[in-house]
């Protein structure tokens, strides 16, 4: 894989809100409303996706591209970028998800993510309403899960 090219694919700094529109406001350790949360709202050009991590340490800041290196022989896509959304939520037995999302070869993305969720046996899930709906079939409610901006 070409660690520049990925490089080039992966924003650490999450300068983009979940609309896009700038600038992500009130980051810290605090509790975010469900309807806060990166992909509440759908959008059709951006996909919001959270990956299990192995608690909040592992999901610090930077943790995007050291996730994505492990896509071992999966072609990188084929425009634009992944950002980390610097958000986490943890179930209520403990698992702990990191927010990322994606635009541009969103199916390409989709791909990347999900073999590097693969080699690490990593969990995926998205919000579906008012659910957070894991890629084994569990799903917790939002209002149940500690969300915050980390």
């Amino acid at each position: 894989m070409d660690d520049r090219r990925l490089d080039q694919l992966v924003r650490h700094d999450a300068a983009m809100s979940q609309d896009g529109a700038g600038p992500s406001s009130g980051v810290g350790a605090s509790e975010l409303p469900e309807s806060d949360l990166p992909g509440f709202v759908p959008v059709e050009w951006r996909e919001h996706r959270y990956v299990q991590a192995g608690g909040e340490e592992s999901a610090s800041r930077g943790w995007l591209a050291a996730f994505l290196r492990t896509a071992a022989g999966a072609p990188l896509p084929a425009s634009r970028g992944c950002v980390e959304e610097r958000v986490l939520v943890r179930t209520p037995d403990g698992l702990v998800f990191a927010g990322l999302s994606c635009r541009g070869d969103i199916e390409g993305w989709r791909a990347y993510v999900d073999a590097a969720a693969r080699s690490q046996q990593s969990l995926i899930a998205r919000i579906e309403g008012d659910d957070l709906l894991l890629d084994d079939g569990r799903r917790y409610r939002l209002a149940d899960c500690d969300r915050v901006r980390g």
